[in-house]
Parts: structure tokens; sequence; C-alpha cells
């Protein structure tokens, strides 16, 4: 598109208040997002092509009306997450309007996410008086509906030709997304219209499970207790040991299992190394290797039998 030269050279005066006000307004609310996590936020300034086919719609009088010139994506893993990014959002910046401002009817599917026309909080206004009438548009919505709205955007909004197909094709899709991100949240919830049943390998690494709370320190545990098993399940095997026997084999080795300078997986390698020794070490799978540290083998000299090249390389 060619924009008038008068447009332009006004539009790149604005651009230096712009950038203020991008810069600010993207630092500050991600910021006070970091309590929820969201997954990102971006700020970004509106093109000029764009300001301008906006202006020639007729329904603004001027650049200075616009509302989105700045414009701040909040993109959450959650919808929950939406709703208290909003409610920050709220309590740091100051609403001139919400879009849209009433709730959607129950059968309405079209892009309803929660739009805030904001100006900049009054402490930074009072220092930056070239950003007093810039707006900020500040978008809120979870990563599922924004896969979407990136995905289906150009095709469907922004084309050069109108498909009922396309549109609609957005719509079905948007629906789904939106049950899914319910159900995404609400997941342990969600599992229970299930019954549960009985998986072998499962079963297996849930008594590794129980036995690490029952028998570590709970600060000492990892925070990926499923991965956890799953590690402790190879060295059993190795071993050819069962599951319900470990706690018996903790209670003879109480030096390991009480100390402080190793972790869980080292604490139940050195046991099985005290208990089975070479056939231990021997039956380790051709891809396992082990991790061993000086002070696991200060406390298990036992640790020497795993060869150089059965352990993790540091």
């Amino acid at each position: 598109m060619i924009l008038p030269a008068a447009f332009v050279g006004a539009y790149q005066d604005l651009i230096p208040a712009l950038e203020l006000v991008r810069e600010y307004a993207e630092e500050r609310f991600a910021a006070e997002l970091r309590g929820v996590a969201p997954a990102q936020v971006e700020a970004r300034i509106k093109s000029a092509e764009s300001a301008f086919a906006k202006l020639q719609r007729g329904e603004l009088g001027s650049l200075s009306e616009m509302d989105d010139l700045v414009g701040v994506r909040a993109i959450f893993l959650h919808p929950s997450h939406v709703d208290t990014g909003r409610q920050i959002a709220e309590a740091v910046f100051q609403v001139e309007k919400i879009v849209p401002a009433d709730t959607p009817s129950p059968d309405d599917m079209s892009y309803k996410e929660p739009h805030l026309i904001v100006k900049l909080p009054a402490d930074y206004l009072s220092r930056h008086s070239e950003a007093n009438d810039i707006l900020v548009e500040i978008q809120l919505t979870t990563q599922l509906q924004d896969a979407l709205q990136r995905s289906v955007h150009a095709v469907v909004y922004k084309g050069d030709s109108f498909s009922w197909r396309k549109a609609r094709l957005a719509t079905q899709i948007r629906g789904i997304l939106e049950l899914i991100d319910g159900v995404l949240e609400q997941v342990e919830v969600a599992a229970t219209v299930r019954a549960e049943r009985e998986h072998p390998p499962y079963l297996t690494r849930n008594e590794i499970v129980d036995f690490a709370k029952a028998t570590f320190r709970s600060a000492e545990l990892p925070s990926d207790m499923r991965r956890f098993a799953i590690t402790v399940e190879a060295m059993l095997i190795a071993a050819r040991i069962q599951p319900d026997s470990l706690r018996e084999i903790a209670s003879r080795h109480s030096d390991l299992r009480d100390a402080n300078s190793i972790t869980p997986v080292e604490k139940v390698v050195g046991m099985l190394l005290r208990e089975h020794g070479n056939d231990f070490a021997r039956r380790l799978t051709a891809k396992r290797r082990v991790v061993i540290t000086p002070e696991l083998e200060t406390l298990c000299p036992e640790a020497r039998l795993i060869s150089p090249g059965r352990r993790v390389s540091w």
C-alpha cells in the first residue's frame, strides 16, 4: 500500500513515544505476571500500513483515537490464569474499557478473548508526558487459543477473499479448543470419569515411589518421582530383586539411607552394590550408565565395581 507522505511523517513522529510505551508495558506486565508464570508476554507497535487502513474505515477521527497502536499479548497455560492475568492488568494499568463488555452468549463461539484498553499507570505518565494520550490494547489468551489464532489469522481474517467454509472451520476448532482448555486445567478431575485399572509396570513403579516416600526425607526427594521410579526400576531389574525388598535392604544400610551428601538414586545404587556387587554391575544393560559421584565412592567403596566405561561422564 502506498501511504500519504503526510501520514507517514506524522506516524514516524509518534514512533519514539510508541516504543517507550511498548517497552514499559511489556516489561511491567511481565514482571507483575511472574507469579502466574505466563508462557509468553510480548508487545508490538501497529504498523503504519495497518494504522492507515484502520483510519480509512472512517470510524476514527485521528491517530490519537486509535486504541491499539501499542498491543500487549499475554499467553497462559490455563483459562483460570487468563482470569488472574486480567485482574492483575486491571490493578496495574488505568482501564479505559473492556472488549467485549458483556459475557458472550453460550452459543457464540466467535473470538471472545478479553481485550483491555488501558493507559499506563499515572505515576509513569507523570514522568513521561509524551505517553499521556497513547492507549494500549492488552490481549489475554491460552496457548491453545493463541496457536489457533496464529494459524488461521492470515488465512481467514487477512486474506484476499472471504470464505464461509474457512471461517466456519475456525469457529468449530475454537469451540473444540475451548473445551480442551477446560479439560486440561482439570486433568485430575477429568481422569476420574474412567475406573483405574491395574497395569503391572505402574504397580511396580508405585511401589518404588511408596518406598522412597517412606524411607527418605521429603526435602531430598526429586520433584519428578515418576522419573525416579523408572530409574530405580532399571537398577532393580539388574539386581534381580523386587521392589518389596527395598525397605528391608534400606534397613541394613542405614548409613547410606540417612546420608546427606548423596541423592536417593545414589543411595539405592550403593545399597544394591553392597548387596549384589559384581553381579549387579555385570547385569546392567549395555546402554545403561550409572552416575557415580566421589561422595558415593567415599560412602560405598563397592561403587568402584562400576567401570569407567559404564559411568556417566561429567
